[in-house]
């Protein structure tokens, strides 16, 4: 009876220090922006609604249309010929700072997007390219990935503005031309740290890619850029070549350090739990 007194109180010890812990290192996200093209179909970029609760301005809405870009009026974003068949890239800007003109400074950033479905067995002559990036206030990339046509597949990866300190990120993926689920795609940026991450789920659980430097003067963070280039109607096709289900942004504060006395606390406590098992065991 006493063993198994004692093996529950090691197991409740471990518990209440497991969760002091991890109570300073939890941060809960809030989503800022987010777009889930649920609109009528053949509705514009520029007029499908933001639902994040820090947008600011005319409600965080993209700020100009793109031609081959509308909703299907299934919850879904078709990018078309995007390109018009050039190879000229079309952007477009919203804002999702704190207030009208506000910047994110602080915390983490990590931007979403899902691609329900592509198909670019024929990309054509001008290979197609969709971009997303975290933009500060003079619209340079604090980072961005690209998710576009490489050689006979797909290539997925993430740098940031070539006229700054920071690094590209060296890791990457490759997928195939034809989907074959969904995939979605995570940028993390670090404002305290200054660093990004690029992270993919295609079905498993999030792999991450590594990590890289964002350049200090960039670090500023207000709104996104999306950028599409190439010709997205597969050498002639009418049908779709890339399809978005959802694109959102998150904010959450970096995990805080334990202080000093907690952190005394938990090692000491840690060896109280680690004590009463082995008492237990014997």
């Amino acid at each position: 009876m006493s063993k198994n007194l004692n093996l529950i109180a090691a197991r409740a010890a471990g518990a209440a220090l497991l969760a002091l812990a991890l109570s300073g290192a939890a941060a809960a996200q809030t989503t800022i922006a987010d777009w889930t093209f649920s609109e009528a179909a053949a509705t514009a970029l520029n007029t499908t609604a933001n639902s994040g609760s820090g947008v600011d301005g005319a409600g965080g809405r993209w700020d100009v249309a793109i031609s081959g870009l509308a909703t299907d009026g299934a919850g879904l974003l078709d990018i078309r010929n995007a390109g018009l068949g050039g190879s000229g890239t079309r952007s477009a800007y919203a804002d999702f700072g704190p207030y009208p003109g506000g910047t994110v400074s602080t915390g983490v950033l990590s931007l979403y997007t899902t691609f329900a479905s592509w198909n670019f067995t024929a990309p054509g002559s001008h290979t197609p390219t969709f971009t997303l990036a975290f933009i500060e206030g003079n619209d340079f990339s604090t980072a961005e990935f690209s998710f576009g046509v490489s050689g006979s597949g797909l290539s997925l990866g993430a740098g940031v503005d070539p006229y700054g300190d920071g690094t590209a990120l060296a890791g990457g993926a490759s997928f195939g031309l034809l989907s074959s689920g969904p995939l979605t795609v995570r940028l993390d940026v670090n404002l305290q740290s200054l660093s990004y991450g690029l992270f993919y789920d295609a079905g498993a659980g999030f792999q991450g890619l590594g990590y890289a430097a964002v350049d200090s003067l960039t670090a500023g963070v207000n709104s996104l850029r999306l950028s599409v280039s190439g010709d997205y109607t597969l050498g002639g096709r009418t049908d779709t070549g890339l399809q978005i289900d959802r694109i959102w942004v998150t904010a959450a504060p970096v995990a805080a350090v334990p202080e000093p006395a907690s952190a005394a606390l938990l090692l000491g406590g840690l060896g109280l739990a680690a004590w009463l098992r082995r008492r237990a065991a014997r």
